[in-house]
């Protein structure tokens, strides 16, 4: 289904596009249009204005500019030492605050108590209620954020 509304929405951003100008397919898969789109990375012409698709010997011809993989002269380097040092600091991190919300979350489990918290003595039954779903959530989030820490861990080296 995604596809089909995919295409279907290229479609249309392309009839659009047509009578616009000039129209680039670049390496990324996407498309770009106007008289500095051929300046992106690795592009090449597929229509234009005039109807039809253009030169087709240009329109094969790919457009290769500087890669993204080269960094200009002045980007600043780091030894290996101080990047394990910062990845170290990072997990360290990463731990604590894991460690952090595995205790908070151990605490909203106690105090949700299965879905039966102990009811307070100035709660009303709508005041009961709303902390109990606000409790809920709180849960949910924590959990989350305990699965988002792990996926950040494994990720490291």
């Amino acid at each position: 289904m995604k596809h089909i509304l995919f295409s279907l929405t290229l479609m249309a951003v392309a009839q659009v596009v047509m009578a616009q100008g000039v129209i680039y397919e670049c390496t990324s898969g996407h498309a770009a249009q106007g008289r500095n789109a051929g300046s992106a990375p690795v592009c090449r012409k597929i229509t234009s204005s005039e109807g039809g698709t253009g030169d087709t010997r240009a329109a094969n011809k790919p457009v290769t500019l500087i890669s993204a993989s080269v960094s200009p002269e002045s980007f600043p380097k780091i030894d290996s030492a101080t990047q394990k040092a910062r990845d170290s600091d990072r997990r360290q991190i990463l731990l604590d605050e894991t460690m952090a919300e595995q205790r908070k979350l151990q605490d909203l489990r106690r105090e949700f108590n299965n879905g039966q918290p102990a009811r307070r003595v100035d709660e009303n039954a709508a005041a009961y209620q709303q902390r109990v779903t606000l409790l809920k959530d709180e849960l949910s989030r924590s959990e989350q954020n305990i699965a988002a820490l792990s996926r950040e861990l494994t990720k490291l080296k």
